[in-house]
């Protein structure tokens, strides 16, 4: 299991919409300048659909084997990219929990 530090946002509710993402400080930075600043605020993937910021996570230590710079809605994943509904993929879809405080919530996990 592994935890990652919330800047911004509600552990609870983060990916609880389909067009939510969380992203690191450092694609927060990169865009908007600061964590406050990314917050809420839109982008747009592969100049097709929005989504909407709603928690930034402290940057994935360089040590770790499973490098990303954000996490979405497992929904939003198969509406985007649509053959991943015909594979069974429930024993490879990552999870990565964000904790802030004593709440967490986990993306990607197939029920």
């Amino acid at each position: 299991m592994f935890n990652y530090t919330l800047l911004k946002g509600d552990a609870g509710t983060a990916l609880a919409a389909p067009d939510a993402i969380a992203v690191s400080r450092r694609m927060a930075e990169a865009f908007f300048g600061s964590p406050e600043a990314a917050y809420g605020s839109t982008v747009r993937m592969n100049n097709e659909k929005d989504l909407r910021i709603m928690a930034v996570f402290e940057n994935v230590p360089d040590n770790a084997s499973q490098q990303f710079e954000f996490v979405g809605n497992y929904t939003n994943l198969l509406e985007t990219v649509q053959w991943l509904e015909i594979l069974d993929l429930s024993w490879t879809v990552h999870v990565h929990p964000i904790t802030s405080g004593n709440r967490s919530f986990e993306s990607g996990r197939r029920k």
